[in-house]
């Protein structure tokens, strides 16, 4: 009750200021509105469905009591500013429908520990994550070709960023940090990483695909005039024989 939506009741435009605790948007809505519920302190979790294709401009904006959101596969853009100073976040799991994220999407979500970046993402857009202290690593997919200046600053805790594929284009200064390491896939030239990254960074370490040890298995032994012989499979040399 209370809520304001478009004609048709597709578009949730605005949502009551004093609202509190958990809210489940209803199936008809496939957009939340520019600002629709920006400054809802009391707002805890909220329920998405899939319906929804995209979530605006300052949607969730400093809703500083949320602590869960579950974006569904069907939400391919998340606008800026949607959810920053959502400082109660702690993790969030971007679907792989989403290709684009916004200016500041999640700006100063000061708890937030962990984010998921997924293959389908190909542009991070200006300060998505400044301010984000509490994550320590994040890994950029092969997919993303740019992303924007400051996506990564005031990131204090940030020690690790995995890139996957090669440097994307950068709207300026990826990040501040003079401590976090920026890892990069093999063979990828570390010239070329040396240059994207500057000076700004503690250091540069090359991704090394280590293959997962197999588990050999053995056929039934066969005996010779010398011993017996044996078929192994999956042997791979990270064994050493005893005995």
């Amino acid at each position: 009750a209370g809520f304001l939506y478009d004609k048709l009741q597709h578009t949730l435009v605005a949502a009551p200021w004093g609202i509190t605790g958990a809210v489940t948007i209803p199936s008809s809505v496939t957009s939340i509105g520019n600002s629709a519920f920006t400054r809802c302190f009391g707002l805890t979790a909220v329920t998405i469905p899939s319906s929804v294709t995209s979530i605006g401009n300052y949607a969730f904006y400093e809703c500083t009591g949320l602590t869960a959101v579950t974006i569904p596969s069907s939400v391919t853009s998340i606008g800026a500013l949607a959810f920053a100073v959502c400082t109660g976040l702690t993790s969030v799991t971007i679907p792989s429908s989403v290709t684009s994220i916004g200016d500041q999407a999640f700006s100063r979500c000061s708890g937030l520990t962990s984010v998921t970046i997924p293959s389908s993402v190909t542009s991070i857009g200006d300060w998505a994550f400044d301010g984000c202290t509490g994550l320590t690593s994040v890994t950029i997919p092969s997919s993303v070709t740019s992303i924007g200046y400051g996506a990564f600053a005031f990131c204090t805790g940030l020690t690790e960023l995995n890139f996957l594929g090669a440097p994307p284009q950068l709207g300026g200064s990826l990040s501040d940090s003079s401590t976090t390491i920026v890892k990069y896939p093999k063979g990828s030239g570390a010239t070329t990483w040396a240059s994207f990254v500057g000076t700004r960074f503690g250091g540069l370490i090359t991704q090394e695909a280590l293959a997962a040890a197999l588990t050999p298995t053995f056929g039934t032994p066969a005996a010779t005039a010398n011993g017996f012989t044996v078929q192994i499979a999956n042997f791979d040399g990270n064994y050493t024989w005893a005995g």
